[in-house]
C-alpha cells in the first residue's frame, strides 16, 4: 500500500505559489511598462500590503518583488513614478517600524509617563544629541517578572517588524544608488525624510533606559536574555544617511547642486559619529560589543568616502576629520586603523611636500 501524500505545510504555498504569482506580476509590469505604467500605484499596493502582514515569509516575498520592481522597471522611471515610489516607501517604513514600544498605553501599564520624557530630534542641519556616548544600562535582577499583555505588545511580531525595516532600508539604499542620478532634488529629501524618521524614533527607544529596564522586567528581552534595544538599526540607518550624503558630495548629480547640499551636514554629523566611536571605544578598553562593530562598520565606510573626494574637498575637510583620524588610529580596531591606513596612502600621502619611498 502506498504511503498517504505528504501534507502541505501552511507556509508551503507562500514559498511556491504566491512568490512565483507576485514574481509574474513584477514582470509583466516591467515588460509593458510603457502601456500600463499607471498602474504602479497598485502594483507598489500588492508588494506593500505583503511585506506589512506581519508574516516573515510574505514579508520577504514582499522585500524581493520590491527588489525586482526597483531593478526591472526603475530605469524607465519619470519623476512622478520617483514621487510615488518614496511615497509608498515612507509609509511602508513606517508601518514597520515598532511603534507599539512606545505606544501610551503600553508605557502606562509599565508605570511609565505615556511620552517618552527624551524625544530625540535629528537636525537636518546640526548634531544629535545621541551620537554622544549613551547612559551605562543596568540590568534589574530577574525577581518575579510580569507579563506583557499580548495586546499591548507582541514579542514576535515586533521581531518580524525590526527584520522587515532591517531589509527594506538596505534595499531601498541599494535603489537609491542605483538610480541617483535620476532623482530630483525633492526625491532625496524624501529619501533623507525616511531615514530622518527612522533614525529619531530608534534613538528616543535607544535612550529611553526606564523603558528598556522595565520591558526587561516584565519579561520582554532580547533573544539572548538582555535589555532589548535597537541599537544595531540605529546605527546602521545612521551609516545609510552618510552614505546618501557621501554620494551628493561628489557633486554628480544633474538636477541639483547637490555637493553644496551635503556639505554642511556631512562635516557635522560625521564627526559626531567619529566622536561617538571614539568615546566609546576608550570605554570598552580594547574590547568590542554590537554597538562598537556595528559604529566601526559606519566609521570605515566613512573614511572609505574621503578616498572618492577631490584634492579641494579634503583641503576643506581635514581641519575638521584629520584629529579624530588620529584618535582612529590610538583607539580604532583593525578594521577602522586599516581604513585609516587606505585613506592615508591615496590622499595625504599625495599632498606631502615630499615624495615617499616605495617599499
Amino acid at each position: 500500500k502506498p504511503p498517504p501524500p505528504k501534507q502541505p505545510q501552511p507556509q508551503d504555498w507562500l514559498k511556491t505559489t504566491c512568490l512565483k504569482a507576485m514574481t509574474k506580476v513584477v514582470q509583466l509590469f516591467a515588460q509593458y511598462q510603457d502601456k500600463i505604467g499607471s498602474l504602479l500605484p497598485e502594483v507598489l499596493g500588492l508588494i506593500d500590503s505583503c511585506v506589512t502582514q506581519g508574516n516573515v515569509e510574505l514579508a520577504r516575498i514582499g522585500i524581493e518583488c520590491w527588489k525586482q520592481l526597483m531593478t526591472q522597471a526603475g530605469g524607465k522611471y519619470k519623476d512622478k513614478d520617483w514621487t510615488l515610489v518614496l511615497e509608498s516607501l515612507y509609509s511602508l517604513n513606517e508601518q514597520s517600524l515598532p511603534h507599539e514600544l512606545q505606544a501610551p498605553r503600553l508605557r502606562k501599564s509599565l508605570g511609565l509617563p505615556a511620552k517618552s520624557p527624551r524625544k530625540v530630534s535629528l537636525k537636518m542641519n546640526g548634531t544629535k544629541p545621541t551620537l554622544e556616548s549613551k547612559q551605562e544600562l543596568s540590568v534589574p535582577s530577574n525577581g518575579d517578572s510580569e507579563v506583557i499583555r499580548t495586546d499591548f505588545l507582541s514579542k514576535s511580531r515586533v521581531m518580524v517588524k525590526c527584520l522587515v525595516q532591517k531589509q527594506m532600508m538596505a534595499a531601498s539604499y541599494e535603489a537609491f544608488e542605483a538610480y541617483y542620478k535620476n532623482l530630483k532634488e525633492s526625491h532625496v529629501e524624501q529619501m533623507l525624510a525616511i531615514l530622518k524618521a527612522t533614525i529619531e524614533f530608534l534613538a528616543t527607544f535607544n535612550a529611553d533606559v526606564n523603558l528598556q529596564q522595565k520591558l526587561y522586567e516584565a519579561g520582554f528581552r532580547s533573544e539572548s536574555g538582555t535589555l532589548f534595544n535597537l541599537v544595531d538599526q540605529e546605527v546602521e540607518s545612521y551609516g545609510y544617511y552618510m552614505k546618501i550624503l557621501q554620494i551628493m558630495y561628489q557633486g554628480s548629480s544633474p538636477h541639483f547642486e547637490d555637493n553644496k547640499a551635503a556639505d554642511a551636514q556631512l562635516r557635522k554629523m560625521g564627526d559626531s559619529i567619529f566622536q561617538r566611536y571614539i568615546t566609546d571605544a576608550i570605554k570598552m578598553e580594547g574590547k568590542s560589543s554590537r554597538e562598537s562593530d556595528s559604529l566601526g562598520k559606519v566609521v570605515c565606510s566613512l573614511i572609505d568616502g574621503f578616498n572618492n573626494y577631490t584634492e579641494a574637498q579634503i583641503k576643506e575637510n581635514m581641519p575638521t576629520f584629520l584629529p579624530r583620524i588620529y584618535d582612529l588610529v590610538e583607539h580604532g580596531d583593525t578594521n577602522v586603523r586599516r581604513a585609516v591606513a587606505g585613506f592615508m596612502r591615496k590622499q595625504i600621502s599625495p599632498l606631502l611636500p615630499f615624495a615617499l619611498k616605495a617599499d
